[in-house]
Formats: C-alpha cells, structure tokens, sequence
C-alpha cells in the first residue's frame, strides 16, 4: 500500500479518554510528517526524472560510439581494401613494365641481328668490289703491257 503525504494529513486516530494522546499535537505532528513525506516524494519524482534522463543519456553516447565504431570500422576497411588495391594495381604497373622491358629487349636484339647481317652483307660486297677492283686492274695492266708490248714492237719494226 502506498502513502501519500494526503493519506498522512487526513488520518483519522480513535480518540481514548485516559491517558491518550494530545489531539493538536498529534495534528501538528502529522502535518509536519505529511510535509516532510510531500518534499521527499518531490525530490524522489525530481531524482528519478533525473535518472531517467541520465539513462537516456548514456544510451544516447551508447548509441554514438556504436556508431563511431562501425564508421571506425568502415574506415579500417576502406582503407585495407584501398590498400590492397594499389598494391595490386603497383604489381601490375610492374608487370606491365616487365613485359614491356621484355618486348623492347627482343625488338633491340632482332633489331641488332639485322644490323649485324647488313653489316656483314656490305662487308662482302666491299670484298667482293675490291677483288673485282683488283681483277679489272689486273686485266688493265695486262692490256697496257700488251699495248706497250705492241708498241715496242711497232718500234722495233720501224727501225
């Protein structure tokens, strides 16, 4: 059964004729009991409405660091997953250079082989120009022996 500070006011005692107690002081007594009883119902209303606003309030901040957690938490993950994404786009950069370093080394010595074939291709033409050279230079003085030959035998003949 709850009391209220009005319950204690209005509260009614029999009344003894010995040895009882003081009517008006058993009144004043009371009143002041009721009063005291009232500003403790007040101030317990006040403090659980103070509890409740606390509670409210820590499930408020509950409620923010929850939330601070999962954008903590999208925020590592982001930043793995963007991690690992240029490390797999460095790894392909590199990758692709290879291939390219690869492609260019292959395009050089092919390109090299032929310089080196054109090379020896005019090496063997200058050989060859030279001994054809040689050979017309050969057949040259031959025919100017012959004709110096010729000539001193022309002169010999005119004497």
């Amino acid at each position: 059964m709850q009391i209220t500070a009005r319950d204690i006011k209005e509260m009614e005692f029999t009344k003894k004729n010995f040895k009882g107690y003081d009517v008006e002081e058993v009144k004043n007594f009371l009143e002041m009991v009721a009063s005291e009883y009232e500003k403790l119902i007040l101030e317990n209303n006040k403090l659980k409405n103070k509890v409740k606003n606390l509670e409210d309030e820590l499930e408020n901040y509950r409620n923010k660091n929850e939330k601070l957690d999962k954008i903590l938490l999208t925020a590592q993950n982001f930043a793995e997953n963007e991690q690992e994404r240029v490390e797999k786009e460095i790894k392909l950069k590199y990758k692709e250079a290879e291939i390219n370093i690869e492609k260019m080394m292959n395009e050089a010595a092919k390109e090299k082989a032929q310089l080196e074939s054109e090379v020896q291709k005019i090496k063997h033409k200058k050989k060859r120009l030279i001994e054809d050279f040689e050979k017309n230079l050969d057949k040259q003085k031959s025919f100017l022996k012959e004709l110096k030959s010729l000539e001193d035998e022309s002169e010999v003949d005119d004497e």
